[in-house]
């Protein structure tokens, strides 16, 4: 039999051994590589067969011997071992865990600015009651107390009608994956509908006018430190330069010209995945300088507050700021967009400029063949939009 030393001895002499016997069918053997192993000889059906049990030390021999009486147990019920593990690798590969993987690593990671939000959903909504489950053996009524349980809450969760929504998408996606890759035949989640989820959402239509912008600030300005310096100047340029809101919080400070007066946002960060060009206003170039100094040599130009996996302001932290405001009316981060397109309408400026300085997608067509950037019809239209919004603000932060 072996034992302990022995194996120490073998792997510190580095020589290959191609099997040394313990008992009942266990032996040990090491590659030229350095490989260690446990493996099981058996034989079922008159046929002999090998099985690696697991790496050493990984795997200690008290492991080793257990695993392998397991294995004799298999055995003597008629059941080959490596049929066996092969049949458990299978399903393994089946769990929606595994196609969620494998979704993510060649559909989102590469193709989604924002991959790791799909994941956070992914692993706060749908692994922890289905992630283990076969896909092929998961039913309507899992998927439906699912749903249900995230729109109408828990004890220690809030009802979220619209996570249960983006989790039905999700696993329509997943098992649409599921399809492709030939584990299942049907995709069984194309059965539900929003109803069956969080319900229909109606799209948003909030926008301020200027007196409302006007009113925002001053409660802005109102709750002092409840609402930080950097979130105010946040705020101020997502109304003049109308870009995402991640586009910005994201930024980095090699993005921009200054001399040029222009923000160069690379393509892998933007929704359309194209790089996009920003023109600055001179006001936008003043809050850049004094963020500037805020950020204290960071490459970013809203570094995390706190230490954190994610170098630059999270993505929730600017929600709920607005959230905290006692504001006479609803509005989030993203209204700004709707807010400024309308501005922008009001201004003269054109539709076309217009959802160019948004950076929409255009028409099909006029998408593949006009490649004329209209830079000086986004600077002017921005320029006018910056001392628009200006005029909205209190006396005393509308410049430093």
């Amino acid at each position: 039999m072996l034992t302990e030393a022995q194996l120490k001895s073998i792997i510190k002499k580095a020589a290959p051994v191609r099997g040394i016997g313990d008992k009942d069918g266990l032996f040990f053997s090491l590659t030229k590589s350095g490989y260690a192993s446990f493996k099981f000889r058996y034989q079922i059906n008159g046929r002999r067969a090998i099985i690696t049990i697991g790496p050493y030390p990984a795997l200690s021999l008290k492991e080793a011997r257990q695993k392998a009486v397991a294995l004799r147990h298999q055995l003597a019920n008629d059941i080959d071992p490596a049929m066996e593990k092969r049949r458990a690798e299978h399903q393994a590969r089946q769990t929606l865990d595994a196609v969620f993987e494998h979704y993510f690593e060649t559909i989102i990671e590469s193709r989604y600015s924002h991959a790791e939000r799909l994941k956070r959903l992914y692993e706060m909504n749908l692994k922890k009651p289905l992630g283990k489950r076969s896909i092929s053996e998961i039913n309507g009524l899992e998927i439906s107390d699912v749903l249900q349980k995230i729109k109408k809450g828990t004890r220690t969760k809030a009802p979220r009608p619209s996570i249960a929504n983006k989790s039905l998408y999700l696993l329509k996606a997943l098992f649409k994956h599921a399809v492709k890759l030939d584990l299942i035949r049907h995709n069984l989640a194309l059965s539900f509908t929003a109803m069956d989820a969080g319900g229909e959402e109606r799209p948003k239509d909030t926008y301020l006018n200027e007196k409302q912008i006007r009113q925002f600030f001053d409660i802005a300005e109102a709750a002092g430190t409840a609402f930080s310096r950097d979130n105010y100047l946040a705020t101020c340029l997502l109304f003049c330069t109308a870009t995402r809101k991640m586009e910005l919080l994201g930024a980095r400070w090699e993005e921009f010209d200054f001399d040029e007066l222009l923000w160069t946002i690379p393509a892998e960060r933007t929704k359309p995945r194209r790089e996009f060009l920003v023109p600055l206003s001179p006001q936008v170039i003043v809050w850049l300088d004094e963020l500037k100094i805020r950020a204290c040599g960071s490459e970013y130009v809203f570094p995390a507050r706190k230490q954190s996996r994610i170098p630059h302001v999270y993505h929730d932290t600017l929600n709920h700021a607005f959230k905290n405001l006692n504001l006479p009316f609803a509005l989030a981060p993203h209204d700004i967009r709707r807010t400024t397109r309308t501005l922008l309408a009001k201004l003269g400026v054109s539709d076309q400029v217009a959802e160019i300085c948004l950076n929409h997608k255009l028409p099909k067509m006029q998408h593949i063949y006009n490649k004329y950037s209209f830079l000086p019809e986004k600077r002017e239209a921005l320029l006018m939009l910056s001392e628009t919004f200006c005029k909205c603000l209190p006396k005393r932060r509308a410049v430093i």
